[in-house]
């Protein structure tokens, strides 16, 4: 099936990952069995060694060596959409979380769980003509991300059934994360989940204290960052990519939110 590919690659982010449909929509799992890399993220040079786990998002930017050495990685490729319906009984941050601290170094007993969904998830994918194919697809990946979610040791004693309140939090993150390079309005994710912009944007500022418009400036600011450090893109390239008008209004956004211009916070990190 196109959603989802259970690959063991000799890099970390396997070539089947940078096709437009997997870049645009899809997350990566890359679980390191071997080897070992440095991968900059955030601005920060991170270290992925045997056991560490990368949680890629679409549209993120990651810069890796060109002379990085091979190793071996457990990697699971899909399609955000599949579980985009299965609402974890998780703080909506979590998201957030994935994307500041997108690698983490696994214990020996959560190396275990992945591989062992991974080859779960390996073995489901020879069954595409099962009429329980999906669901079983599905659901497996939704348990090893109830996992994930524990990997990052979120506060299980605070978590409970989601509200409806929060079910929508999360699914507007779940939108905001697939949508916010060619999306910026209230309006859009408002329609999408069947709500006025009026009745969203109060109740995000009262379960999270912060705007819609904060939230997509954040993630925006990310992926500008990224490709100034992680690519050598002309601004006016990165304006285009991030769907501003042209590169003027993306050096003035830029500054607003950072207090440099792109070309100053270029030069500072090279």
């Amino acid at each position: 099936m196109d959603f989802i590919q259970i690959i063991k690659s000799n890099r970390i982010i396997p070539t089947s990952f940078q096709t437009e449909k997997f870049t645009n929509k899809g997350i990566l799992l890359s679980f390191c069995l071997n080897g070992e890399t440095k991968v900059k993220v955030n601005n920060a040079d991170i270290a992925l060694t045997k056991g560490s786990l990368l949680t890629v998002f679409p549209q993120r930017i990651f810069s890796i060596p060109h002379s990085e050495e091979e190793g071996e990685y457990l990697c699971i490729l899909f399609d955000l959409d599949v579980i985009k319906d299965l609402i974890l009984p998780t703080n909506y941050q979590f998201l957030n979380e994935l994307v500041r601290r997108p690698i983490i170094q696994l214990n020996e007993g959560n190396q275990k769980v992945f591989i062992d969904y991974y080859e779960l998830l390996e073995q489901n994918t020879s069954f595409t003509d099962s009429v329980f194919y999906t669901d079983a697809i599905k659901y497996l990946l939704y348990s090893l991300i109830a996992h994930i979610n524990r990997f990052y040791e979120q506060d299980e004693v605070n978590l409970k059934p989601s509200s409806k309140k929060e079910t929508i939090i999360f699914r507007l993150y779940n939108l905001i994360h697939q949508d916010y390079l060619t999306e910026h309005s209230v309006a859009y994710y408002a329609d999408k989940l069947k709500l006025t912009p009026k009745y969203l944007t109060t109740l995000v500022r009262k379960q999270t204290g912060k705007t819609v418009s904060a939230i997509i400036n954040e993630l925006l600011i990310t992926q500008a960052q990224s490709y100034l450090i992680a690519t050598d893109k002309p601004i006016y390239l990165i304006a285009e990519e991030l769907k501003f008008l042209d590169s003027t209004s993306f050096c003035r956004y830029f500054k607003k939110h950072t207090g440099q211009s792109p070309l100053a916070y270029r030069q500072a990190h090279l």
